[in-house]
């Protein structure tokens, strides 16, 4: 089941790396999804659509090296599950709530978020590697 965030929902805690959010078109947790040409399905933890952005996200209790390799895997697929995704940017996150260093820096070398707890909150744990300057 696919339900859209909230309107007006307080997104203020994603200031520091946005500083403004923009209105999502699409919001959906654990979507099973056929490749366009049928040949294949995958599972897919959630999925955000906005106008310029395609965002995606691997959630993972007890992240391994080979979780982030199937992620990787995953992203160089997107386009044949989602065709919408070619004309955005695509935003991969991946989630957990403890995140050993060794898979944060290979996330960082790969340009994907990696997003866990920091002083008892979410948090993405490598925005500034990515966005040294800040930027989206």
């Amino acid at each position: 089941m696919t339900n859209p965030p909230p309107r007006g929902s307080d997104l203020s805690c994603y200031e520091p790396y946005a500083g403004r959010y923009p209105e999502l078109d699409f919001f959906a947790v654990r979507i099973e999804k056929r490749k366009t040409d049928r040949s294949a399905h995958r599972e897919f933890d959630v999925i955000a659509v906005s106008d310029k952005n395609f965002y995606i996200s691997e959630a993972k209790s007890k992240p391994r090296p080979e979780d982030v390799r199937g992620f990787l895997e995953a992203l160089g697929e997107i386009g044949d599950y989602f065709p919408e995704s070619r004309d955005r940017t695509v935003i991969p996150i991946f989630l957990t709530i403890y995140l050993p260093e060794n898979i944060k820096i290979h996330l960082t070398r790969n340009r994907i978020y990696a997003m866990g707890f920091r002083e008892g909150t979410m948090d993405l744990l490598n925005f500034e590697e990515l966005n040294p300057e800040g930027s989206e």
